[in-house]
């Protein structure tokens, strides 16, 4: 976080779950201790939501509040029940990517 702080934003990621808002708040506060309060600073979070969930925008929000600048939508193949040597599930993959934010 320290060599972020410096530069342009920072990615953050889980290994051990879903990243949730007390994740994003706490990397804000952390990078702010650090110094990344500057314009133009990003702070980019991974998420997973559903584009038929009515609040998925309220909890983008949320993230925004807590200090985050992007949503990274995770649209990766285990998501849609993908297992090795099958084929990818494109079609629902870019089904999400086209429902956008």
């Amino acid at each position: 976080m320290e060599r972020a702080a410096r530069w342009d934003g920072f990615v953050p990621m889980r290994t051990d779950g879903r990243w949730e808002v007390a994740d994003t708040a706490a990397a804000s506060r952390r990078l702010a201790s650090l110094g990344a309060t500057r314009p133009g600073f990003e702070l980019a979070v991974p998420g997973e939501s559903d584009e038929n969930d009515g609040r998925r925008q309220s909890r983008h929000g949320e993230h925004a509040d807590a200090g985050a600048t992007w949503w990274v939508e995770a649209v990766h193949p285990w998501r849609y029940g993908w297992s090795e040597g099958s084929p990818w599930p494109w079609t629902t993959m870019r089904r999400r990517i086209d429902a956008g934010p």
